[in-house]
């Protein structure tokens, strides 16, 4: 049966990968905001109105503010913060098998 100190261990590896994932998801959704953008129709048909990211972020700020660049956050966080526990236990667990086998 598993110990006190590997349960420790197992939470505080879980608790980091949610962190991470999360701040990684926050981090990262602006950005995929602007792609999408980007890569969706534009409104206008006969010009392009997104054409890179930057200009898309700082177009979507002044047009909709802060908060559109944000949209879409709680289902990401929701997916990649568990992703990311599961990511961090996974390569822990092998990485200290491999220690311990001496590979």
């Amino acid at each position: 049966p598993p110990t006190d100190a590997w349960w420790q261990s197992f939470l505080g590896r879980v608790m980091v990968g949610l962190l991470s994932g999360s701040v990684a998801s926050a981090a990262n959704i602006p950005w995929d905001v602007a792609k999408s953008r980007i890569q969706g129709p534009q409104p206008d048909g006969s010009a392009r109105k997104y054409k890179s990211c930057l200009q898309t972020m700082r177009l979507i700020y002044r047009e909709e503010g802060a908060r559109a660049l944000y949209t879409g956050l709680v289902p990401k966080v929701m997916r990649l913060g568990p992703g990311g526990a599961i990511m961090i236990i996974i390569f822990e667990t092998v990485s200290d098998w491999l220690s311990q086998h001496g590979m």
